[in-house]
């Protein structure tokens, strides 16, 4: 492989292979590693013959080597370096000797060309030479082709001026030049080409080699994490990466994860919550059982989404495609046309040079008809090469879902690049996506003065304690609820979705037992409680979607609590941020219309794009209902309820905490804990999509201008080569601007 076109091709091919899943392949040291669907055996000779049809060469590597190998790098004196380091300083000691010293008559000069140039070409030039045969053996032409035929022909034109004696200037030196000044332009593509994939590979070294895993006897043993297995203990020290995905079993400690999720504030972790492979632990000790292992973590996951992005097609790439799959023989042609063009007619061919010329500046010069006619054919095959046509597309899609990736967005192909440019409106679930997902008490207020504030909070949080309703959750979760646990409770009940109840020693050593209720307030009110003074609270929080609860002792009210799922801290600002780009909002929910509707006006979101008291398998419906007004949509949503949603959507977005089908329905996946990443997302795939656009229309007119300046001699060999080389650099360094684009 001598480009990212040809790696392209040959990851093309290998994706194309039945049972193949995924394919990591790598350009400098030509090597790919290859991942089998689950359900499928691996069957080498499909993938050997499926390169060899592409034409490229292969063979197996051992695991092992193929680690050291490939990941270990190579010489600088190696692949394009070696061509640079030889082709280097013979073309500038010729540069030297025929232009500084103007040597190019001497008969020591020549041979010393002849000798040096015959160096270059046959080393230097044989990786050219493989590839252009590889592909004429399967009847196909490429870039390799075009410079394999342009160096051959300066180099045999020399040698016949040489022997013949017919040509006083031999072109021995644009021979080395070519081949140097192009493998130069290949060395810079691949090195800013490994910069714009640098995210993929530092999230590929992250996670660590060594894990501490708690024997049967209790002692820690430090091990390979190869020789984990879910289920075991590790040992999480202050300071440790954390080896694979796991849930904590002891130990409290903070997590930094801007690894996975772009946030700079680290996570608290305590026993239950889960932590990732590869993160880092803060200040305590955490101990945590294995439940996920190499491919199965959450990092292997994030890399396979950026994997499955950069090799994936836009549609928008098909033009490329279609433009360099026949762009070789036409040039070739042009070649041709130039080469007889200024052996049969040279003085109309210089007739509409020297027409050009005031417009442009000084032809290039040649001592003869036949030295024009083959120097500029030369000029056309070498600036014509198709390669920054083909990196056009790849180069930007490989550096935008770079940068989104280490901002915590996940873009899982280039066709979600393409639809991000054509959306016209925004529809948002609201449940855990415009608000936090669950219910927290917004307000608490005392309805009898007799009794100690305090001691009312404390009883709510201990009768509710024991509940798993979320309403219940909410209460035992508050601040107040500690102290409460040393309430003693008699008979505690609870109503399935009305409320709960227990009873407990009264105050009156005389009197019976209180009876304590927490629920709602109608089924309060058919306990007999008496609820009047409470019309004012309920109203005010009513109005605001919430639900109001009511905490009674026996037939009296002590105190109600609203509670409500509140909207999530930036969500105000975010929508207004994209309304201000000109995005419709939508607000999609199955919650009451009241409820919506609060929700909504805190949002700004407007009444007529309210869709209330909507059943999941009808949310694809609205969305439908929505393009069939000829918008274009993108739905953001979290829960499984969501994936019909998100696969009918023109664009479908997973927020944080998204369930495993939403995210597999979805086109993006921001693993950021709010939705204050939307718009960053957007962004950065519309600035993607432009610079494809941006690239294609400067390979294009960069292929149109410059084949017109060679056949006219406007461009030497040399300066042709060092354009050619530049364009690819040029494409890909245009592309690598997405790594800084400004959050």
């Amino acid at each position: 492989m001598t480009c990212q076109n040809c790696a392209r091709h040959a990851t093309e091919a290998l994706n194309a292979v039945p049972g193949v899943e995924r394919v990591r392949l790598q350009l400098e040291p030509g090597s790919a590693e290859v991942f089998w669907a689950t359900d499928q055996e691996s069957d080498i000779s499909k993938l050997e013959k499926a390169l060899e049809d592409v034409g490229f060469q292969c063979a197996q590597i051992a695991p092992a080597k193929f680690h050291r190998d490939t990941r270990s790098g190579k010489s600088r004196f190696s692949g394009w370096g070696l061509n640079l380091f030889l082709g280097g300083p013979v073309l500038i000691l010729m540069m030297f000797g025929e232009w500084g010293m103007e040597l190019g008559t001497s008969s020591n000069y020549r041979t010393f060309s002849f000798l040096f140039a015959s160096l270059i070409l046959f080393v230097a030039g044989s990786r050219f030479y493989r590839g252009a045969w590889q592909q004429l053996k399967k009847g196909r032409s490429n870039m390799d082709t075009l410079v394999s035929i342009g160096a051959s022909s300066a180099y045999l034109f020399s040698i016949w001026g040489w022997i013949s004696g017919k040509m006083v200037h031999l072109y021995f030196m644009e021979t080395v030049g070519i081949l140097t000044l192009i493998s130069l332009g290949h060395w810079m593509e691949a090195k800013v080409s490994a910069k714009a994939s640098s995210t993929l590979k530092s999230l590929m070294q992250l996670a660590p080699q060594r894990a501490r895993r708690q024997e049967a006897n209790g002692a820690f043993e430090e091990i390979d994490v190869s020789e984990l297995y879910q289920g075991d203990l590790m040992e999480i020290r202050p300071g440790d990466q954390i080896p694979a995905d796991g849930n904590i079993v002891e130990g409290k400690s903070s997590v930094d994860e801007s690894m996975l999720t772009g946030e700079s504030m680290p996570v608290e972790k305590s026993a239950g919550k889960k932590v990732y492979g590869a993160t880092q632990n803060g200040q305590g000790r955490l101990l945590v059982r294995v439940v996920g292992l190499g491919e199965d973590t959450a990092l292997a996951r994030i890399i396979q989404v950026v994997e499955h992005a950069q090799n994936s097609r836009a549609n928008i790439q098909r033009i490329g495609d279609k433009v360099s799959s026949v762009f070789v023989p036409v040039v070739v042609m042009l070649a041709l046309i130039t080469l007889f063009g200024w052996f049969v007619w040279p003085s109309g061919m210089q007739h509409i040079s020297e027409l050009i010329q005031p417009l442009l500046w000084s032809a290039h010069a040649t001592e003869s008809v036949l030295a024009a006619a083959v120097l500029h054919s030369v000029a056309v095959l070498i600036v014509a090469c198709p390669c920054a046509m083909g990196l056009a597309t790849p180069a930007a899609i490989m550096a935008g879902t770079n940068a989104a990736a280490a901002r915590g967005i996940l873009i899982r192909d280039g066709e979600a690049l393409e639809k991000s440019g054509t959306i016209t409106c925004l529809a948002f679930d609201k449940t855990g996506t415009l608000t936090q997902g669950k219910p927290e008490v917004a307000a608490f207020e005392s309805f009898n003065e007799s009794v100690d504030f305090d001691h009312v909070k404390k009883m709510t949080a201990s009768l509710s304690a024991k509940s798993n309703h979320p309403l219940s959750r909410a209460i035992a979760s508050m601040e107040w609820a500690e102290g409460g646990a040393d309430i003693d409770w008699n008979d505690w009940t609870e109503h399935s979705g009305l409320g709960v109840q227990a009873s407990r020693s009264s105050d009156d050593e005389s009197a019976q037992d209180d009876l304590v209720r927490l629920g709602s307030l109608n089924w309060l009110r058919g306990q007999g409680v008496a609820l009047g003074a409470s019309d004012a609270f309920q109203k005010r929080w009513m109005e605001q979607g919430a639900t109001v609860v009511g905490f009674s002792v026996n037939q009296n009210l002590m105190a109600l609590l609203a509670l409500k799922d509140l909207i999530k801290p930036k969500a105000f600002k975010v929508l207004e941020r994209l309304r201000s780009k000109g995005w419709a909002i939508h607000m999609v929910t199955g919650d009451h219309k009241r409820t919506a509707s609060a929700i909504a006006s805190e949002l700004g979101i407007e009444d007529s794009h309210i869709h209330a008291e909507v059943k999941p398998e009808q949310k694809a419906t609205i969305i439908r209902d929505l393009q069939d007004r000829g918008e274009r949509v993108a739905f953001i949503g979290d829960g499984i309820n969501d994936a019909p949603a998100l696969e009918q959507a023109d664009l479908g977005i997973a927020v944080s905490r998204a369930s495993d089908i939403a995210r597999e329905a979805s086109d993006m996946v921001l693993l950021k804990a709010g939705i204050d990443a939307i718009p960053e997302a957007l962004n950065l795939a519309k600035s993607t999509l432009r610079t494809i656009k941006q690239n294609l229309f400067w390979a294009f007119f960069y292929n149109a201008a410059a084949i017109p300046l060679a056949m006219f001699g406007f461009m030497s060999p040399l300066l042709c080569a060092a354009a050619m080389g530049f364009s690819d650099v040029l494409v890909i360094g245009n592309s690598l601007r997405l790594r800084w684009l400004k959050k």
